[in-house]
């Protein structure tokens, strides 16, 4: 079964997708935010979807990213999916990091459907 991380400080949030994303059968970890996720996903040997919040305490989505880039084992264990209220002036290093992970942009607010199937695909890309 695929296992989904959701890292975002709203709670609400985080409920929302769980629920969503157990629906669809997906196993379902939380993160309330970066600092969290990258503990949860350098302890564990098991592949996950990332779904990762652009703003948050601690340590935001792109200060994650650009840790994951640099880092083999993350970068290929894991697929990544940031979302973002942001339409537009995400940062130069932002984009590299982006491009480098083949991580698509989800916008907030996003629809639910549409956001199951960009998890979906990006669970395809998953090592075995």
């Amino acid at each position: 079964m695929t296992r989904v991380l959701v890292v975002d400080d709203d709670a609400d949030i985080r409920a929302t997708l769980r629920m969503a994303l157990e629906d669809e059968q997906y196993t379902v970890a939380e993160a309330a935010n970066g600092r969290i996720a990258l503990e949860m996903l350098r302890s564990s040997s098991k592949s996950h979807v990332v779904l990762l919040d652009a703003l948050m305490p601690e340590m935001n989505g792109e200060e994650l990213l650009l840790i994951v880039v640099r880092d083999s084992v993350l970068s290929q264990r894991h697929r990544y999916i940031f979302f973002t209220a942001r339409s537009s002036g995400l940062t130069p290093s932002l984009e590299e990091a982006l491009a480098s992970l083949h991580a698509p942009i989800v916008s907030k607010p996003f629809d639910i459907s549409m956001l199951t199937e960009t998890v979906a695909a990006s669970a395809k890309q998953l090592p075995q």
